[in-house]
């Protein structure tokens, strides 16, 4: 739907950027208004019978809405719209206690600015606001407390805090170099083994070899997009997009699988293309859709 409605040409894409902007503050405060909590989180809407979490799509029309105004990075009307838009959805998100999409706001709109200014001090910024949001979300969420109580002190709690990482570090010990085979494992004892804990579920049934194998992909995934990207001196649109979208994948997936694997705390972050989900499979794929439309130049 996106890319019918940005037409053949990518350069026609940033007429909309008022539109773009109007649907991320949609998008990014629509849980806090009308959402329900789910395991701490005030991230998802039912509209009739259908569950989705708007904050998923939210972070597209956020990264269409940067790549229109920052080709050109000199009107101050626009300057000061994008900086009230990052603040407008990080405040909702963390009203919304959806504090992992938050951090990859914070992470997303600064490297495009520095992707577009070369000026080092958007990534001061990432640190500084990262570690502010941190100490806030460790002040006022009490599930916060718990996660990072879970992350430090692994085995102080086995049956109860700390349950989730123990039992994920134990099923992957389990499965071993080449897993235990698919459908024999201990599914049952992994919470939210479809979603959160998906890699974990995986390396128990198909072992670390399939880990390895999977994490390389993504990360062969990054380098290829960023070389194209690279190549796209002078369309800037093409450029910042196609960086957006893959800076969000890039995130998602270092933040998930630091989380299960103990590096960083555990967020809530799906794991893309993999975890299971309407709206972050959706997502997904309509980014990918757009950045393959680009390198094919169907958009040039």
């Amino acid at each position: 739907m996106l890319i019918m409605f940005f037409g053949r040409n990518i350069h026609e894409f940033v007429r909309f950027k008022w539109i773009y902007f109007f649907l991320s503050l949609v998008l990014m405060s629509l849980s806090f208004l009308f959402g329900e909590y789910i395991n701490g989180s005030k991230n998802w809407i039912s509209f009739f019978g259908i569950t989705f979490q708007p904050s998923e799509f939210g972070k597209i029309f956020v990264i269409l809405y940067l790549s229109s105004i920052l080709r050109n990075n000199r009107d101050k009307i626009d300057k000061y719209m994008a900086i009230f838009l990052i603040l407008f959805s990080l405040i909702f998100l963390i009203l919304q206690k959806d504090l992992g999409t938050a951090i990859i706001i914070i992470f997303l709109s600064m490297l495009m600015y520095y992707i577009r200014t070369s000026k080092y001090k958007f990534l001061l910024i990432i640190i500084i606001a990262t570690l502010i949001l941190g100490v806030l979300a460790y002040i006022n969420f009490p599930h916060v407390r718990v996660r990072i109580h879970a992350w430090l002190n692994p085995e102080s709690d086995p049956n109860f805090t700390t349950y989730q990482v123990l039992q994920g570090f134990f099923a992957m010990g389990s499965g071993g170099f080449l897993g235990r085979g698919l459908y024999r494992g201990n599914l049952e004892l992994i919470p939210v083994n479809y979603t959160d804990y998906i890699f974990v579920s995986i390396v128990e049934e198909l072992g670390i070899f399939t880990g390895i194998l999977i994490t390389l992909l993504y990360f062969l995934f990054f380098i290829k997009v960023m070389k194209n990207s690279m190549k796209m001196k002078a369309k800037d649109e093409s450029k910042l997009l196609m960086v957006g979208f893959n800076i969000i994948i890039a995130l998602q997936t270092t933040i998930i699988l630091g989380g299960v694997l103990n590096l960083i705390p555990l967020t809530g972050i799906t794991l893309p293309f993999i975890s299971y989900g309407g709206s972050s499979i959706i997502s997904m794929f309509i980014m990918f859709g757009i950045m393959q439309k680009l390198l094919e130049g169907d958009f040039l």
